[in-house]
């Protein structure tokens, strides 16, 4: 039995052309995790209101619903490049994931900064985020409390030689001060991998270098069998430059010299603490750009 198709797609589904078993990773109240088997990355399917990101596909509210319950209950789930089928007993149902909006999330090369909005801009969002519990070991980064000793310790010694390593473009200072951090951290996506996340991102909208992380990435992505998939999910698709939107709205908010409060509630509501890890990867990624440019 065919349902109605999606609302949205990320784009970045459309590479994938063959027939892929898929498994159910983690159900959530307006997001589904898959596994599929021989890729890189998670598949996920929320419901319609969710914060749109790469790999993902978007449902009304009432067909994920739907979605949701079968989903659990299926004993196999194919993925096509049209469809994602489940079979519950004899029964099938697909859903034609390709119908909605296609939506892009590949990054943009940001040009002609106005150094000074910036800056400021920047110093506006982490004066935001004094007195809040951030409750991350990545705080650390702006000399505040939050997460274990031990992995803040990490990360304040490793964080910073990433970001330096990728503007000198030292693929072993990379590797290594990566090693380092991958898995740091608690909740779905370790903050040591969103942190990474983060300032790959960062750096593909800033300086678009494919070639330099086209030549770290095999040997950065055999480091992420030290965390979880989710982790490893956040890696994989800062290394292809795939930009949730409220990273793209804060890069933009940013570069245009405008702080919007607003824009932190919405990073805050991603992840147990996603949001927080990245939009602080972001700020220090830029402070550290600026200063070398």
């Amino acid at each position: 039995m065919i349902k109605p198709g999606s609302t949205w797609y990320a784009a970045d589904l459309e590479r994938y052309s063959s027939e892929y078993r898929v498994k159910l990773l983690s159900a959530h109240k307006e997001i589904l995790n898959f596994r599929v088997e021989s890729w890189p990355h998670l598949l996920m399917v929320s419901e319609d209101g969710f914060e749109k990101g790469p790999c993902t596909i978007g449902l009304k509210s009432e067909l994920f619903n739907e979605f949701h319950e079968r989903a659990r209950s299926a004993t196999r789930i194919w993925f096509n490049n049209q469809a994602i089928r489940f079979f519950v007993g004899n029964n099938d149902y697909s859903i034609n994931w390709c119908e909605g909006e296609r939506l892009s999330f590949a990054p943009f090369k940001i040009d002609n900064l106005k150094h000074n909005n910036v800056c400021t801009t920047v110093e506006h969002y982490c004066q935001a985020l004094e007195g809040i519990d951030l409750n991350t070991p990545s705080a650390v980064l702006l000399g505040m409390t939050g997460g274990s000793e031990y992995f803040r310790e990490k990360i304040n010694y490793y964080y910073p030689k990433i970001i330096n390593a990728l503007l000198l473009r030292n693929e072993h200072q990379l590797i290594n001060s990566c090693r380092n951090i991958i898995g740091m951290g608690y909740g779905s996506s370790p903050s040591g991998d969103d942190l990474i996340c983060g300032a790959l991102l960062s750096f593909h909208h800033f300086t678009a270098d494919q070639s330099f992380l086209d030549n770290i990435s095999a040997e950065l992505k055999a480091e992420t069998g030290k965390t979880n998939l989710m982790g490893g999910h956040m890696i994989e698709i800062g290394l292809l430059g795939l930009t949730p939107y409220f990273f793209q709205a804060l890069l933009v908010s940013i570069i245009k010299g405008r702080f919007e409060p607003a824009l932190l509630t919405r990073t805050f509501k991603v992840g147990a603490s996603t949001g927080s890890d990245l939009l602080i990867a972001l700020v220090l990624f830029i402070k550290s750009y600026l200063a070398s440019t």
